[in-house]
């Protein structure tokens, strides 16, 4: 799918230690690149939310796993959008929320996405600290934990903000699917389940 649709000169978003498309034609963007990291790739070091990129530059864009780590979703999408040509690709696969350790959190509707960015939401957000302490927190052995509990038992919230581990949104194809819709996004494909990776969903979507 990734060959099929990333075609031309793109951009990939959140690479970690390993990406998914073209070396010879992507730019790799991380705010926190390493050494082990950037390897033979060309890096971008910069945060999501603002690329320093013109606008319309990118035939593409790919990104796993990085959305639901931002808390206000809509203005980091337009942003990918802005640096994306007219009919240019947005490639996403993101964790599915019942797949995860989300699961048994509400998925995120439109109308909150909407609101978050209305009241200009940001790392400091604690809409969602409840549930993530209830849902997220015990269903998996997180490698933060210890560093992430303050000597009086509570969790340090602020902390695992800034490091950008918190999951501040819960969705399945479906949402993403209204939510690029929403910004008027041509659904190109949506598929609820990556064969490779059980845990996530693929929407992929043109701009138009």
């Amino acid at each position: 799918m990734v060959d099929k649709f990333c075609t031309g000169f793109g951009l990939e978003i959140g690479p970690g230690s390993k990406s998914y498309t073209k070396v010879e034609s992507t730019i790799y963007l991380d705010k926190y690149p390493t050494r082990e990291k950037v390897g033979e790739r060309t890096f971008l070091t910069a945060d999501t939310i603002e690329i320093p990129i013109k606008e319309n530059t990118f035939d593409y864009i790919f990104s796993a796993h990085c959305l639901e780590h931002v808390p206000n979703t809509i203005k980091v999408l337009k942003e990918w959008i802005r640096v994306l040509k007219p009919g240019g690709i947005l490639f996403l696969v993101l964790p599915h929320g019942e797949r995860t350790f989300d699961r048994g959190r509400k998925m995120t509707t439109l109308e909150h996405h909407v609101l978050d960015y209305k009241n200009k939401a940001n790392h400091t957000d604690s809409t969602h600290w409840e549930e993530i302490e209830k849902y997220c927190i015990p269903q998996e052995d997180h490698p933060w934990k210890e560093k992430a509990l303050r000597p009086d038992g509570s969790w340090d919230f602020p902390w695992l903000a800034d490091i950008g581990v918190l999951h501040y949104h819960v969705w399945s194809e479906v949402e993403i699917g209204k939510l690029l819709k929403y910004l008027g996004g041509e659904i190109l494909l949506s598929i609820p389940e990556v064969s490779d990776r059980k845990d996530s969903f693929m929407v992929v979507a043109r701009r138009k």
